[in-house]
């Protein structure tokens, strides 16, 4: 795990948290003001189910120096790559490195490795220093101090919290770099149901919902015919039951940390093909190496190569795990309806003692954890432990609680493709956080999302953790959240 955050919080006559980053920035979360705090939106207005999402579908206008060349159905990959970098904020100058160690690997003739970059009006003077957004198609060389990819189009001033412009560069990618299989990565700032990808200049430091992101993605498809069969968070707290679900129909399989990931996020040299010498960016390494080695690489064993990975760097990626989407989360979230009505019922006939019920979650695998008293994201638990825990307790005598805290452990355990976690804070993390919260207030926009829309979660916190989606929204800041992480 990584180290603690240091970093003192002071609240202003305003009631505004004032955060004083300490030297390790972490990929942030959306640390809440007092519960009397009006809501400042953290992101676009879209609702949180897909099908009744109405965000805006205007095309992002870029300005090309360079388009590439469509290549020939000969010069067909088999995995595009694709590295979404919203980097206009506090993880600039890690980003930017992070595009010069994916260098050290590059693309082959059997993987594209894609890259935006957007750096904002201020960025540090690395790299060149250069202003605003680049995309790359990222070639190999041994300048370990510049980005010398050629740049394949420079867009200027643009906003990567715009669902139509991750639209626009997934597209971009598939028409002119064809391929078998793609991986869409997602670099920035994460917070879970809350959302992620920020852009702190011409975003105004929202976040996009993930109803938006899967928008994105669901309109790529229909332009390119194509499916992005992997969608992996390069974010803090992405590893999450409401997130798979709001993703579901958009890609296969969901690679993301339930947990709080450093600043320098995966090792990308890694990754890509690098061997286990380089510590700094060194995530992606086993793809290319297995492509090398077998010709062509599954989703799933492509997923699970990084996962493996990551288990080299748990000092600052502590979780990690690669989730069957599709039926699979629907089936958690069936079987997570089934449990909360259960739960509901068992306390209307005061079977279950709903302070029991609560302690128990209390003492069930938390997340945030170098922040707990930040909301909702120190109310983010493995959903699988609080179903164990549910079974193993005497002080749960309900039959039938326990019989669905059962079935729905089995349907985790099928959903999983590969997960890690650090022994020795994390042991009871599974693959699948949820937001389970036992303060009571607000429930910070939760009510929105699809997965309450489907299930009775949201109930039984309305009913037992006394969740009030009626009561004044906190505030929910937008980036840079917590110094050192995502």
């Amino acid at each position: 795990m990584s180290p603690g955050i240091g970093d003192s919080i002071a609240l202003s006559a305003t009631g505004t948290a004032q955060i004083a980053a300490s030297k390790r920035r972490k990929k942030g979360i959306a640390p809440s003001a007092p519960k009397d705090t009006a809501i400042i939106s953290a992101g676009h207005e879209e609702t949180g189910r897909i099908q009744k999402s109405r965000a805006s579908r205007q095309s992002s206008t870029v300005a090309a120096s360079s388009s590439p060349a469509v290549p020939s159905s000969a010069n067909l990959k088999e995995w595009n790559v694709m590295i979404y970098m919203a980097a206009d904020n506090n993880l600039e100058e890690y980003m930017t490195t992070n595009v010069v160690d994916m260098e050290r690997v590059g693309s082959s003739d059997k993987m594209n490795v894609l890259v935006e970059l957007d750096r904002g009006e201020y960025p540090t003077p690395i790299a060149g220093g250069w202003k605003g957004a680049r995309r790359y198609r990222i070639e190999k060389d041994d300048d370990h101090k510049n980005i010398n990819s050629p740049v394949a189009q420079d867009l200027g001033r643009v906003d990567m919290s715009d669902p139509a412009h991750l639209t626009d560069f997934l597209v971009w990618g598939m028409k002119n770099y064809p391929a078998k299989h793609h991986l869409l990565i997602l670099n920035d700032h994460g917070g879970g149901f809350v959302g992620a990808i920020e852009d702190d200049d011409t975003g105004g430091g929202r976040l996009m919902k993930i109803s938006a992101i899967a928008k994105a993605m669901e309109e790529a498809e229909k332009i390119t015919g194509q499916k992005i069969e992997v969608v992996s968070f390069d974010a803090c707290l992405m590893g999450q039951t409401e997130v798979a679900y709001e993703l579901r129909s958009v890609s296969d399989i969901l690679l993301a940390s339930e947990e709080l990931i450093g600043g320098t996020g995966m090792a990308y040299g890694e990754v890509l093909g690098l061997p286990v010498t380089k510590a700094v960016c060194d995530a992606m390494a086993g793809i290319q190496k297995l492509l090398s080695k077998k010709g062509r690489l599954s989703a799933e064993e492509c997923v699970s190569a990084i996962v493996e990975n990551t288990k080299h760097h748990q000092d600052t990626t502590p979780t990690m795990s690669a989730v069957r989407l599709g039926t699979y989360v629907e089936g958690i979230a069936k079987e997570s309806d089934k449990l909360a009505k259960a739960l509901i019922k068992s306390v209307d006939m005061k079977r279950t003692s709903p302070e029991v019920f609560l302690n128990i979650l209390k003492e069930s695998q938390q997340f945030c954890k170098d922040a707990p008293f930040l909301k909702p994201y120190g109310d983010y638990r493995d959903l699988y432990d609080i179903g164990s825990r549910l079974i193993k307790d005497p002080r749960i005598t309900d039959p039938v609680v326990k019989e669905a805290a059962k079935t729905l452990l089995d349907n985790i355990q099928v959903s999983i493709v590969a997960q890690q976690s650090a022994d020795n804070n994390y042991k009871d993390a599974h693959g699948f956080s949820i937001y389970a919260p036992t303060g009571g207030g607000s429930d910070y926009g939760y009510s929105e999302t699809a997965f309450a829309a489907d299930t009775a979660w949201d109930d039984l916190f309305k009913k037992i953790g006394k969740m009030d989606p009626k009561a004044p929204k906190p505030l929910l800041m937008p980036p840079p959240f917590l110094g050192g992480t995502k």
